[in-house]
């Protein structure tokens, strides 16, 4: 019998003796998977408790860091040198002109704020009461009694929950002056947090499967569904960890019950049993479904690759006759059939079409070595006329404007000189700061001469950045279109600061001018390609975190802040 059976077995063709052995196979593997359904069925409810108690573990901690990034933020405002000074000559100036400023410089500092995730609005109330907003004005009636219980905490932040606005919270810390450490209070900072949009960002891929309600001191404030509010808050007082729980309708959920440990906030989380169960038998039946489909199919599908063992060596055969007769292009082998092979087979086929590569390649290069030949000529009587030529050109042109004792013509062909110089010499992307400023002060020098007395540019750049990288050629377009914007167009004079900020890892350099600002759409387009341009480079070098943000004010000027990571320049000699 088994002398037949080994006759019968070595009589198959290749092909056939694959498909016996994978449907062999085949049948194993349902038979072993059938009875991992029915062990991971037995273990599903088990293991249910703990998928749940580790989801809400991590929204929860999700979700308290968010608040903690939240409150990051609000201590970089409290801490914030402009803003201190704004309030301070809020509460002690009663010049009336003085005090406008001191206001819109201090809603100008709140907008940058207002741009943060899941911040809806940022608000400060000064010791009289008076509300400035980034965003949204706060019409909360309950402002007083946020005010007194940040006053309480002293600088801590207050976390207050409001039932008018549900899904959003306001986290409140007391601002005071830190000059000399006086402590003296200077008002109170109102953040409004959108905490629905952070729970969902807390719960992302998990919220089709569960349901969350958050508690403040056992009274919910948070449901992703409203009617599971009144079941977490009879849940929560049984004093259970976990469970299920029936609706009015009748339908069952899973219920795990989580506490905070930054406040006193309690998670709950619904599971509905009916979908738990109705995805299992889903996954039973579907791998029953599959398994019949691969006995069905698997006969045809092994024959195919059978054949597709011996195809490839007929194939190679054919081809090396072509290649006999001097063929050594690729266009006839049909790769799609050899590049699937990884076996000893797949590996002489790669090989055969890298011999035919190479040779291909070796004629090819050698035609390319007489062009770039030809090309190399070329460019070598091009290179003739390089930088140099132009530098010693307006070199002999600003000492002829000397000797003739045209002084403002000398300087122009100096400061040009200079801007190219830089502009060519160097071939990295990104240069010091003071080698920018330097650059731009060139650039100011030559229009300082076109238009006299209307323009003047201020500089109040702390020397520790100067050091820092910056991408070359980032101040002067920003200073030009505050130019063409502020003079060329209204003929009215316009002064420019250019100013920094520092950070921490980044500073930020400040450019605000005079001008007209910015009016209509049209006038934002026309004027914003060149700098969406410089965003776009910066994010390049930088990153995404980085670029450009403006604000303009109609008539009353525009300010273009760059943020900018630090990075120190190299060291360098110059030539």
């Amino acid at each position: 019998m088994w002398k037949k059976l080994y006759h019968w077995w070595s009589g198959l063709r290749i092909q056939y003796k694959l498909a016996l052995i994978l449907l062999l196979a085949i049948g194993m593997v349902s038979f072993f998977s059938m009875g991992a359904i029915r062990v991971v069925s037995h273990f599903y409810e088990q293991l249910l408790y703990t998928q749940a108690a580790g989801t809400l573990q991590l929204a929860s901690i999700n979700i308290e860091k968010e608040l903690q990034r939240i409150e990051q933020i609000s201590f970089t405002i409290l801490q914030n040198r402009d803003i201190q000074q704004s309030l301070d000559r809020i509460r002690t100036i009663r010049s009336e002109p003085i005090l406008g400023q001191e206001k819109k410089r201090l809603v100008d500092l709140l907008w940058v704020t207002t741009f943060e995730k899941n911040v809806l609005s940022v608000n400060i109330i000064d010791v009289f009461g008076n509300q400035y907003a980034g965003g949204l004005s706060f019409s909360s009636s309950h402002i007083p009694e946020i005010v007194q219980k940040a006053a309480q905490k002293q600088g801590s932040m207050e976390i207050h929950i409001l039932k008018e606005e549900p899904g959003v919270l306001v986290c409140a810390r007391q601002i005071r002056k830190i000059e000399q450490l006086s402590l003296e209070p200077l008002g109170t900072l109102l953040i409004r947090v959108n905490l629905k949009k952070m729970v969902q960002e807390a719960l992302a891929g998990v919220l089709d499967r569960m349901s969350l309600v958050i508690l403040s001191d056992s009274t919910p404030f948070y449901a992703s569904e409203p009617i599971l509010a009144a079941m977490a808050q009879r849940f929560v007082a049984s004093r259970r960890a976990y469970g299920s729980l029936d609706n009015p309708e009748g339908r069952r959920y899973f219920v795990t019950v989580g506490t905070s440990t930054q406040n006193s906030w309690t998670y709950v989380t619904f599971i509905e049993y009916e979908r738990i169960f109705k995805r299992l038998e889903l996954v039973n039946s579907l791998s029953i479904l599959i398994l019949i489909l691969l006995v069905f199919f698997a006969y045809f599908i092994l024959v195919r690759i059978g054949r597709s063992i011996s195809l490839p060596l007929e194939l190679l055969s054919a081809y090396a006759t072509h290649v006999e007769k001097g063929d050594f292009t690729i266009p006839f082998i049909q790769e799609d059939v050899f590049l699937r092979h990884n076996d000893e087979i797949g590996q002489i086929e790669r090989d055969f079409i890298f011999l035919l590569n190479k040779i291909n390649d070796l004629i090819k290069e050698n035609y390319a070595h007489e062009l770039l030949a030809k090309d190399a000529q070329l460019k070598a009587l091009e290179a003739q006329i390089n930088p140099h030529f132009l530098y010693n050109t307006l070199d002999t042109v600003h000492w002829l404007a000397k000797l003739r004792n045209e002084q403002e013509i000398a300087a122009i062909v100096e400061a040009l000189a200079y801007i190219l110089r830089k502009s060519l010499s160097s071939k990295e992307p990104t240069i010091s700061l003071k080698e920018e400023l330097e650059l731009l002060k060139a650039y100011v020098t030559i229009q300082k001469i076109r238009f006299g007395k209307k323009l003047e540019v201020f500089y109040f750049v702390a020397p520790e950045l100067e050091s820092c990288t910056i991408p070359k050629l980032t101040l002067q377009p920003i200073v030009e279109n505050s130019i063409v914007h502020g003079i060329e167009v209204t003929g009215n004079p316009c002064f420019i600061r250019v100013e920094s900020e520092d950070q921490g890892d980044d500073f930020v350099l400040h450019i605000s001018d005079t001008g007209p600002g910015f009016q209509e759409e049209k006038e934002k387009r026309g004027s914003g390609i060149g700098l969406a341009n410089i965003h776009q480079r910066i994010q390049l070098l930088c990153g995404e975190s980085y670029g450009l943000s403006i604000q303009s004010v109609s008539k009353s000027g525009t300010m273009v802040s760059i943020h900018l990571p630090k990075r120190r320049a190299e060291p360098c000699t110059q030539s």
